[in-house]
């Protein structure tokens, strides 16, 4: 019998929200955070960022890897690689035996959307100086090729790194973070389509293939995937706590039965800078032919339709993202709903006089806000999804508005603007809450208990203009009945 050769894992990474990935620092580009691309100009998901992604699952699933998987602890890999002293009896780096490819878009090229970010202060709700900038991000929906080897002929732990390598799989069928910003709601991914392959020597000569792409290679070989592709996979041998649980935002005058008003929605998206791929440039236009657009009086259909009124002439627009089937509609980003939420949580401790840092503060010791929302110092343990449209119910209204002058009671200079808002639309977005143990588990559900409180009350403002009737809308927080404590399957 031939001896074992590779063990191949296939599959294809869907995405659940709008994903990023570090890209290389353009000079010539406006944006501050571009998408990773590679010589011929594809959008590229480095096999890098999957290996560390993979091997992170890899840790919280299992205490101990063995050392052709990932060679000692994070820190001291750290360390090493800066050159400082090397702790005592450690060993020397070696090649893992996981080995991932570069991935890109499976069909049709996506086209790259540009989302504003901007940091907020805690303390007054407003952002904070400095600190706004953007980047390029792939809409929800995308398919991206997976491909990870495992080179059994150099394992000498008896095979548990493909075990293991199944495992993380299986738990990737669920979920998966991926890139940069997942707290903040990108990079939610699933595996799906996972076929497995198990090669001999006899297949030394035919894989790897440098005259072919991957995926050509791969057919050529006439491998049958086996028929249970998981089966081998290892039991999980750490328990973890985690919870999960669902945003609804509900913005809809028909059924708000609140007696002090109506309160529309404005999350802010471009400046209505002309970036190649950057949505909103005529998402007006669409939204008045599709007749979603509730229009000023004095502006006419006309006014739309011939480009007298272009959205670049809009001051203030709505963040957008393109669907599935590529039409632009509203969305509410992570970092929208995850920044007022920190924000009213910290204003509330703080009135309890408990101490609560501002993100960027050298910590002394992490508050619990901190540990929720996380740190540039420590990862959060709040993950915060995009919010997307529940239904094709939804309906934008641009209001026209002006700073008024208080001494002579008419418009202030030249302060006359317009702000694009939403009055009709239902969204849902998932969180997901890990802690170390159950105690800091129940610690982050108390949390969350009072956040819903807060949001009950509808104290939690989202988006622009909190201070002239907007943002204050139905806010549900679905909580789990108790916390979750299991094995990962």
């Amino acid at each position: 019998m031939s001896k074992g050769y590779k063990l191949l894992i296939k599959g294809e990474l869907v995405q659940q929200t709008a994903f990023s990935t570090a890209g290389s620092e353009d000079t010539d580009s406006a944006l501050d955070m571009p998408m990773a691309r590679n010589g011929e100009g594809r959008l590229t998901l480095r096999g890098s960022s999957l290996a560390g992604a993979f091997i992170a699952t890899a840790r919280e699933l299992f205490n101990d890897l063995p050392d052709n998987i990932s060679e000692g602890t994070p820190s001291a890999q750290v360390e090493r690689n800066r050159g400082e002293k090397e702790p005592e009896n450690l060993p020397r780096m070696k090649e893992s035996v996981w080995i991932f490819h570069n991935a890109h878009p499976v069909g049709d090229v996506p086209n790259v959307e540009v989302r504003d970010n901007v940091a907020i202060s805690q303390k007054t709700g407003a952002a904070r100086h400095g600190a706004k900038f953007d980047g390029e991000t792939v809409p929800a929906g995308t398919r991206w090729n997976f491909l990870m080897e495992v080179d059994r002929y150099r394992d000498e732990s008896g095979d548990p790194a493909s075990s293991i390598a199944l495992a993380v799989a299986k738990r990737w069928k669920q979920h998966c973070w991926l890139g940069r910003d997942v707290a903040r709601g990108l990079g939610w991914m699933k595996l799906e389509n996972i076929e497995v392959y198990e090669l001999d020597s006899s297949h030394a000569l035919e894989w790897p293939n440098a005259e072919k792409r991957p995926g050509e290679a791969l057919q050529q070989l006439k491998v049958t995937p086996k028929a249970s592709p998981l089966e081998a996979a290892k039991e999980p041998d750490k328990t973890l706590h985690e919870a999960s649980g669902v945003f609804t935002i509900e913005v809809n005058p028909e059924t708000d039965e609140e007696t002090w008003g109506l309160d529309f929605l404005s999350v802010g998206g471009n400046n209505g800078r002309n970036i190649e791929g950057m949505p909103g440039k005529d998402f007006l236009r669409s939204c008045n032919n599709d007749g979603r657009l509730l229009r000023p009086m004095g502006q006419t259909e006309q006014t739309y339709l011939t480009g007298q009124k272009p959205d670049k002439d809009i001051d203030f627009r709505i963040a957008t993202t393109r669907n599935e089937s590529g039409t632009e509609v509203p969305h509410i980003p992570g970092s929208s709903l995850r920044g007022p939420m920190r924000h009213t949580l910290s204003w509330l401790l703080r009135r309890n006089n408990e101490t609560v840092w501002e993100p960027g503060d050298s910590l002394e010791t992490a508050d619990e806000v901190t540990k929720l929302f996380g740190s540039t110092k420590d990862s959060a343990r709040l993950l915060i999804g995009d919010a997307l449209l529940t239904d094709d119910e939804w309906q934008v209204l641009v209001l026209e508005m002006h700073a008024e002058d208080e001494f002579t009671g008419g418009v202030y200079g030249s302060g006359k603007f317009d702000r694009t808002c939403l009055v009709k639309g239902r969204f849902k977005a998932p969180w997901y809450l890990q802690a170390p143990d159950e105690e800091e588990l129940e610690k982050g559900l108390e949390l969350m208990r009072q956040l819903k409180n807060l949001a009950d009350s509808r104290r939690i403002a989202i988006g622009g203009g909190q201070w002239k009737g907007l943002g204050w809308v139905k806010l549900d927080i679905q909580l789990p009945e108790t916390g979750q404590e299991e094995n990962r399957d």
